[in-house]
């Protein structure tokens, strides 16, 4: 992965959890925001940053058409299904796998949000955690800071489904 400056690491909470309820035993773990470019070559990515974003992008590739394959089996869970059978419908595979990375959206002086093409494109990476509340201790492998992502994406047998290819 290319080298960028990243600004702090983020909680993740429970869905639906409201900033009033948020604390320290509800906390389920932590997520860096990724740069896929620095602010500098935006417009024109370097060579790692070009070879980093095509990882990510193959990767995408592979859980997408392990989905397909799994899903046509039906050896899938009921919510990868469904998700496979949208999908399908709309022709639109990102309905099904979140895509890893997105632009930036920004507000304008009204207030209303527009995606910003003169920002990076960044992914949110769920780190590896383990233990509780103020003892949670983040783990870091390499190529967990790109599989962990896909988890989260809603192929949940990502790992299993490869293995079987």
């Amino acid at each position: 992965m290319a080298e960028q400056n990243l600004w702090g690491v983020n909680c993740i909470w429970p869905f639906g959890n409201t900033k009033e309820s948020q604390s320290n035993d509800k906390l389920e773990g932590f997520q860096i925001c990724y740069p896929m470019t620095s602010t500098e070559t935006t417009d024109k990515p370097t060579k790692v940053e070009k070879a980093t974003r095509h990882v990510i992008n193959m990767l995408n590739k592979i859980t997408v058409d392990a989905l397909k394959k799994f899903s046509e089996a039906k050896n899938v869970p009921a919510p990868t299904y469904s998700s496979y059978v949208y999908a399908k419908g709309e022709n639109d595979w990102s309905y099904a796998v979140k895509p890893i990375y997105t632009r930036t959206k920004s507000k304008n002086r009204a207030g209303v949000n527009f995606i910003d093409p003169h920002k990076p494109q960044r992914a949110y990476i769920k780190l590896s955690t383990y233990g509780k509340e103020k003892k949670s201790n983040v783990k870091l492998q390499s190529m967990d800071l790109v599989t962990r992502n896909f988890h989260h994406s809603g192929v949940l047998a990502f790992m299993d489904l490869t293995n079987q290819l």
